[in-house]
């Protein structure tokens, strides 16, 4: 028997976070931190956590071309990040737009940052690594074709699998009303 709770991974998920609350009272929001956040590109956008490196600022700005911004006094302390977080951003913005995603992906891997495209449903379901995971599962159905996405826990012995498709508009109206009460209410 496996038993997995959506709750319990979830907070797994989040253990780092998890461990600064339980052990420091701390919060962690790696999203309100000054050197991350979502920036869009000339042809579409991408995320950035700029941390876990000794002086993440300075490699940002390497990577986008522009002074380092750690010696700005408006940015010299994490403290002065957070307090001028939008100008910070807004500095981001501007040369993050100015190339494409996958230019600026590079750009930052070769510094060693965090960074993924942002994708849109559909450019995640077409991506190679998802149909690799066998994570679209197909079937013939009533009407057409069943097309869905599958489980994230794979079991060797246990594949998951599509056995009955979804019925049709009113396809087991009968049988159920049937079972109510008669076949008169079915009516």
């Amino acid at each position: 028997m496996i038993s997995v709770s959506l709750l319990d991974s979830m907070l797994a998920a989040q253990s780092q976070e998890a461990a600064a609350h339980l052990m420091r009272g701390r919060e962690v929001n790696w999203g309100a931190m000054p050197l991350t956040g979502v920036f869009e590109t000339c042809d579409g956008a991408l995320v950035m956590v700029g941390a876990f490196k000794a002086n993440p600022l300075q490699d940002i700005g390497i990577t986008l071309n522009i002074p380092d911004l750690h010696l700005d006094p408006r940015f010299a302390s994490f403290a002065l990040q957070v307090e001028n977080k939008a100008s910070l951003h807004a500095i981001f913005r501007e040369q993050f737009a100015t190339n494409t995603t996958a230019y600026w992906l590079e750009r930052l891997e070769e510094q060693d940052l965090l960074c993924a495209p942002v994708r849109t449903l559909a450019e995640a379901l077409a991506d190679e690594q998802t149909a690799v995971n066998g994570m679209i599962m197909e079937a013939d159905g009533v009407v057409e074709p069943i097309r869905v996405v599958g489980s994230p826990i794979h079991l060797q012995d246990a594949p998951v699998t599509l056995r009955v498709p979804p019925a049709f508009l009113g396809q087991h109206t009968e049988e159920v009303l049937g079972e109510l009460g008669g076949k008169e209410n079915a009516a």
